[in-house]
């Protein structure tokens, strides 16, 4: 099996534990195994050979795939970020009103 190919079946395994990352919400985790994946796919594309064409497209179909399931996991994971820190904002609205009225009841 070529390099390219190598890496690419590389940057499919980097994806999956991406997948878990994103599902156990271990956001770091998931950016570096994403920052990694791209540079593996990056050099599987600039060693690609003329003969490693349908196996490589293969491969690549397969990464897709995986990337669509991770898009989706990320946007569910970004809606549910927001939401906690509108529910943090509005607490601390909430806890800085309590304050004030606290403040004023003691002069």
């Amino acid at each position: 099996m070529s390099q390219s190919l190598q890496l690419l079946d590389q940057a499919f395994q980097l994806g999956r534990l991406e997948r878990e990352a994103l599902r156990g919400k271990n956001y770091d985790l998931a950016v570096e195994l994403s920052e990694q994946r791209q540079a593996l796919t990056q050099k599987a594309w600039e060693n690609l050979g003329e003969s490693d064409r349908p196996a490589y497209l293969d491969r690549l179909l397969r990464i897709a795939d995986l990337q669509k399931e991770l898009s989706e996991l990320a946007r569910t994971a970004h809606s549910s970020i927001l939401s906690a820190l509108q529910g943090s904002r509005r607490q601390k609205k909430r806890l800085s009103g309590y304050q004030r009225t606290i403040a004023l009841s003691l002069q």
